[in-house]
């Protein structure tokens, strides 16, 4: 047996020695890497994520909403009587089926927050909205969960409770109408009105 065939045998014997040694999990997947990606995930800032608690109805599908359970379908149902005014406050955007708000979007709540806590006759409608995948009543519940989410960041820096409504408009009203990835994910959204009321 020459040096190079001696060489290679003893390569393999460790390579099946490592394998074989190789721990797994129940599902096949090596301990050792889901370990790994674990720690990964636990260490990587864009993997956290702010999860609200959620005070509205669970999600189902199959049950009807009644009118009174969510402000639905409406752009002012509050009988809020004022001036529109102009803002830059950009929407918040959700993943597929969320109401988690990514932790980029806290600074720019706060400071949407105090804004409607040092302009004492402003109030903000919060309008919750979905992509058209789903049925029209899960949407409505999953959009008023969405503007639900975002109600409870801003509560969390001022108490501006009284000045906050909230809509949840389901699929109605598609910021961009169309059936690509880039279209859903517009649509998937919390937008904000605000009024400046009389005094």
């Amino acid at each position: 047996m020459n040096f190079k065939t001696l060489h290679l045998c003893a390569f393999v014997a460790v390579i099946t020695l490592m394998t074989a040694c190789q721990s797994t999990n129940g599902d096949g997947t090596s301990a050792n890497a889901s370990a790994i990606t674990a720690n990964n995930t636990a260490e990587d800032p864009a993997s956290k994520v702010f999860k609200p608690e959620d005070h509205s109805p669970e999600l189902n599908p199959l049950k009807d909403i009644s009118d009174g359970q969510f402000n639905k379908g409406a752009n002012n149902p509050f009988e809020i009587e004022g001036e529109q005014i102009h803002h830059d406050f950009s929407p918040v955007y959700f993943a597929f089926n969320s109401t988690a708000i990514d932790k980029s979007n806290l600074r720019p709540l706060k400071i949407l927050a105090k804004y409607i806590a040092d302009n004492k006759n402003f109030h903000l409608i919060i309008h919750g909205h979905t992509d058209e995948k789903g049925s029209e009543q899960y949407n409505r519940i999953l959009s008023e969960k969405r503007a639900l989410a975002v109600r409870e960041v801003l509560l969390s820096y001022y108490d501006i409770t009284t000045k906050i409504h909230t809509i949840g408009m389901g699929e109605e009203q598609l910021a961009t109408p169309g059936d690509s990835i880039k279209d859903h994910a517009n649509n998937r959204r919390a937008q904000f009105e605000i009024i400046a009321v009389s005094k």
